[in-house]
């Protein structure tokens, strides 16, 4: 691991995944005591190995970087001319909506409502500055004192490295190679919450295509989902209406 990225002072590593490694970090030159702990991403993914993608990545952050919403994790600095490149964001506390669900259970009525509602913010927020996340999932989402944050809007994962294990989240044209949407993020939404309030995931376990297919099929089970949620997760995931948008 390296000892700095940029000019921050590494502290040491907090995660990687498909898109890089989250590193703590300290920014030494911060007057502000508060505001020195930051974590720092360095990106490396297949989406990344061309060169040319390289200006839609700026795009991307710079867009991202002036998005002003506490249920998005964005970035405070950002370096593409690096190798690899970086971003810096605020320190997130909290744990992961995957790894809460699958030790305590589906969420209360009280904060699944809150989990819904913060979440759509979000996507709201992103997508009205023409960025779709494209890789909403339980493991992307921090749930903190403050609420849900949805995390690693950086790099969009392509749909053949998402099939594998995360064929629950996309909607039946991404599966089958489509590019990140809102509407895509919507049945992804609509796809979390169903297993935040179930512990459950909504189309069933099986080999990717098996899932696949149901999602297709609108084979979705929302039967111990908050009653009053399940008209707009059902929506959400119904094939019939790909082109839903928050």
């Amino acid at each position: 691991d390296p000892s700095r990225i940029g000019p921050y002072l590494v502290l040491g590593r907090l995660g990687q995944g498909g898109t890089g490694t989250v590193y703590a970090a300290v920014d030494v030159s911060s007057p502000n005591v508060g505001e020195r702990l930051v974590a720092v991403k360095t990106l490396v993914s297949p989406e990344l190995e061309d060169p040319s993608t390289y200006p839609a990545l700026t795009r991307r952050l710079r867009s991202l970087a002036g998005i002003e919403s506490d249920r998005v994790v964005t970035p405070l600095v950002h370096d593409t001319d690096a190798n690899p490149p970086w971003l810096a964001m605020p320190y997130t506390a909290g744990e992961r909506l995957s790894h809460y669900v699958t030790k305590r259970g589906g969420l209360g009525s009280g904060k699944l409502i809150a989990l819904a509602v913060g979440l759509a913010e979000g996507l709201s927020v992103l997508h009205a500055r023409s960025v779709s996340h494209g890789a909403v999932r339980p493991s992307e989402i921090m749930l903190g004192p403050d609420g849900p944050h949805i995390m690693d809007c950086a790099v969009a994962p392509s749909a053949s490295r998402m099939r594998g294990h995360g064929a629950t989240w996309l909607s039946p044209e991404r599966y089958r190679g489509g590019a990140p949407s809102p509407a895509a993020d919507v049945f992804a939404w609509g796809a979390v919450v169903a297993f935040a309030g179930t512990g459950r995931l909504p189309f069933g376990t099986g080999e990717a295509d098996e899932i696949a297919e149901r999602a297709a099929d609108g084979a979705f089970d929302l039967g111990d989902l908050e009653p009053g949620l399940r008209p707009v997760v059902g929506r959400a995931l119904d094939p019939d209406l790909s082109l839903i948008h928050i």
